[in-house]
């Protein structure tokens, strides 16, 4: 038979793919527009190309191509067509049809005047009377496309789309068509004699994909196309093609292909899917965590397509193994990656600019197929090797479709294989361990870090072995650093405008593995909190509830506390100063504790009973007012821990509102000593719009606090707002004049702090009643 205008039709951006594989096969394809890539050849390239071409969505046959500017002449083009060529009597023929930018923009009246003259064509060829014809038996899909007034007329020969290889008859969550997988495969540097690992497999499409490409075996083997059961096409030349194809097929795969997943139940269907593929045999399926990636081969690749938030878990989790990524990739320093997600700023996650990059669709959704290059392997290739290698354009970057359709051009010839890559790069691994700009870094973190713990380190002996080592001292390391006797607590801080973070997962790693090195702590015991996320261990090979809580000390001390829950356990060690002073002045007192703040100020004031001015005055009694029921768990346990639990009572409460109710808060003159410490944020237990954050409400409560204290009673207050000034926010006596407010940030600010003090504090202490000096027990405390 004469040869055809055949057109492969594929997704945006993969053009240049499809071109590839069908010079592979002898064509000479030239771009049409987007997605289509036109080809010429007979009945048996026809079927050769739907068999194996592994990318294309489907393979048309274009029947005519002229000019449409209205519909009479539309009408006159079709009808001019020998269709009884190609429908068979009782054949359906639905029409499809698209149009831009043509005078004929309404695609269902196209559609119409083409279904219209292509039936009064058989009616006349047949001899038919009816105005109807009866359209029963086996399907020619024709499509009508319309460019600026030319209209393309085609016929699909594929049928259902080239992506149904008929191996996936199961669904899984997110899975690719099996032509975009095929694709990823492709525009990698993977070859078969490489081993390939797919770490997100899912239900298998990429690492099944790429054994079929391994082992020759022809993506269409196992489906039926549409053109089989044409008159004009039939089924021999499809037979010619398919013991073509399987005479070229290998009964192994040259090398291993991974497919691994942390989820068993993917995994199942994907093992289901590679063996209706025929090649179960071929690809090692292991269940296994991402953080666990690993391969003792070289120069392989690795191809995936990781959760990105849209389709499968959250933003967060997909942020994290982006984080990951650089660090688990720096094991294989000779492999090359791709890497195809919608993350937004994926790049930056990573801490790497991608050295090529794709702009694909899933759906409806655009994503990027990011693209990292390791070193090449040496230049040897025996003669199978060659034999098994894609053609030699593969290893170079495609080039983008064009961005508006365009008139055919004659087919680029390819670039010797010898010229270097653009741009030109070293040989290198693709994610090295720790870039030299992290290096640098890191040895100048790690030496400054050094010089503090020796500074430190003897405030153990005086009953301080917890203090803040690092207080984002080196503006290129936003970083916090805190030292909880054997433990080590590290928070992310947002960097300078130029790098505000957060910063990738190596470079953290990087420095809390030299924060743990110049602090002389074990690396299991630190805990680090990346921007904007949870807390999490260094080392992650136990959960971090396994064993996060742990016992600190402080001037005597012990407290239980949790690192990873900053609302209710954690010790804030800014406020070591505020906890002396409490403990100094409870003795032999009543104590009011408004916020729990890991029960710090409540157990000091617990433990007064043998401390400066409170020797011999008899125990204190503490109330703590906190709505969260875990704050007050923590703070009750502290107490027991110090053996004074009977002397703290808890009330899970809105501190306003148990101000506000005497039934709760005693009538006026219940305390002596009040100490008030709101959060920078609403409380647990509250309603968003109970909020103690702003000053106006700080100051409120603090003026609430004045009737509950005795005569001579003292109020102190600590603000986590560091630019907090209440002088602009007086607060008012009883009596309706201003209290008398002595600022004393300094006295409480440890010197570990005093660079950076994080809070702000006052004492408040109203004038005694005439006649009352003597009874007021702390009215000395007013010019301390």
């Amino acid at each position: 038979m004469s040869a055809f205008d055949l057109i492969a039709t594929t997704r945006s951006g993969l053009e240049a793919v499809v071109s590839r594989e069908l010079s592979a096969m002898g064509h000479e394809p030239r771009t049409l527009s987007v997605g289509r890539v036109l080809f010429r050849g007979d009945d048996a390239a026809l079927a050769r190309a739907n068999l194996c071409l592994r990318a294309a969505e489907s393979v048309h046959l274009r029947l005519a191509h002229f000019p449409a500017r209205d519909f009479d002449e539309l009408f006159r083009g079709v009808r001019a067509l020998s269709w009884e060529t190609w429908i068979a009597r009782g054949f359906r023929f639905p029409v499809s049809g698209r149009s831009l930018r043509s005078q004929l923009s309404s695609v269902p009246a196209c559609q119409a005047v083409v279904k219209k003259a292509i039936v009064e064509r058989l009616r006349s060829a047949w001899g038919v009377s009816s105005p109807a014809l009866e359209e029963t038996g086996d399907e020619v899909a024709v499509e009508v496309s319309l460019l600026e007034d030319q209209a393309t007329v085609a016929l699909n020969t594929s049928g259902p789309g080239l992506q149904r290889r008929g191996y996936r008859t199961l669904v899984g969550q997110a899975q690719l068509k099996e032509t975009l997988a095929a694709a990823l495969v492709m525009l990698s540097h993977w070859r078969p004699e490489r081993e390939l690992i797919d770490p997100f497999c899912g239900t298998g499409t990429i690492p099944i994909e790429a054994a079929m490409i391994a082992r020759r075996i022809a993506p269409g083997r196992g489906r039926r196309f549409a053109a089989e059961r044409w008159p004009a096409i039939g089924e021999r030349p499809f037979r010619a093609a398919r013991d073509e194809a399987r005479a070229q097929e290998l009964p192994a795969a040259p090398a291993r292909i991974i497919a691994t997943d942390i989820d068993e139940q993917q995994l199942e269907l994907a093992r289901h899917h590679a063996r209706l593929a025929g090649v179960e045999g071929s690809i090692h399926f292991q269940r296994r965590d991402f953080a666990d990636l690993a391969s003792k081969a070289d120069y392989g690749c690795v191809v995936t397509n990781p959760p990105y938030g849209e389709q499968l878990g959250d933003r967060r989790e997909a942020e994290a193994i982006a984080r990951a990524m650089p660090a688990v990739f720096a094991r294989l320093p000779t492999w090359s990656f791709a890497v195809l997600t919608a993350l937004e700023g994926f790049e930056k996650l990573i801490g790497r600019e991608a050295d090529r990059r794709r702009k694909l669709h899933v759906g409806k959704m655009e994503v990027t197929y990011y693209q990292f290059d390791g070193p090449p392997p040496p230049r040897h290739h025996s003669p199978a090797e060659e034999a098994m290698a894609e053609p030699p354009q593969a290893d170079r970057p495609a080039p983008e479709p064009p961005a508006e359709p365009q008139e055919p051009a004659p087919a680029a010839a390819p670039e010797p294989r010898a010229q270097p890559r653009t741009p030109a790069r070293a040989p290198a691994a693709a994610f090295a361990a720790s870039p030299a700009r992290w290096e640098r870094q890191r040895e100048v973190f790690a030496n400054f870090l050094a010089k503090r713990a020796r500074h430190f380190r003897k405030w153990a002996s005086r009953g301080v072995p917890c203090y803040r080592l690092y207080d984002h001292d080196i503006p290129e390391v936003p970083l916090i650093v805190e030292k909880w006797g054997d433990h080590l607590y590290g928070e992310e801080l947002a960097g300078p405008p130029s790098n505000p973070g957060p910063q990738p997962e190596p470079w953290l790693r990087a420095m809390f593995e030299a924060a743990a090195a110049a602090a002389e702590t074990d690396p299991a015991r630190v805990i680090v909190r990346p921007l904007g996320r949870e807390p999490r261990r260094l080392t992650r090979r136990e959960p971090l509830a396994a064993a996060n809580a742990f016992e600190a000390h402080e001037l005597g001390l012990r407290y239980r506390i949790d690192l990873t829950d900053l609302a209710g356990a954690a010790l804030p060690l800014d406020r070591r100063g505020v906890r002396e002073e409490v403990r100094r002045l409870a003795a032999g007192r009543r104590v009011l504790c408004l916020f729990a703040r890991g029960g710090g100020s409540a157990v000091s004031a617990s433990a007064a009973e043998t401390v400066g001015e409170g020797v011999g005055m008899g125990s204190p009694r503490v109330t703590l007012v906190d709505p969260s029921d875990a704050a007050l768990y923590w703070a009750a346990r502290n107490a027991e821990l110090n053996g004074v639990g009977e002397r703290l009572t808890t009330r899970r409460a809105d501190p306003r509102a148990f101000l506000a109710d005497p039934v709760g808060a005693g009538e006026a003159g219940a305390f002596d000593l009040i100490v008030f410490e709101p959060p920078a944020l609403w409380p647990e237990g509250l309603p968003n719009q109970t909020s103690y954050s702003t000053r106006v409400a700080q100051a409120a409560v603090a003026a609430a606090c004045l009737p509950r204290l005795a005569v001579g009673g003292l109020l102190l207050m600590v603000s986590d707002d560091a630019a907090f000034d209440l002088a602009q926010f007086p607060v008012t006596l009883p009596s309706g004049g201003p209290a008398p407010v002595r600022e004393t940030t300094r006295r409480t600010t440890p010197e570990d702090f005093r660079a950076r003090p994080p809070h702000r504090s006052w004492r408040i202490l109203p004038r005694p009643a005439e006649g009352h000096a003597a009874a007021s027990p702390l009215a000395g405390e007013a010019g301390r």
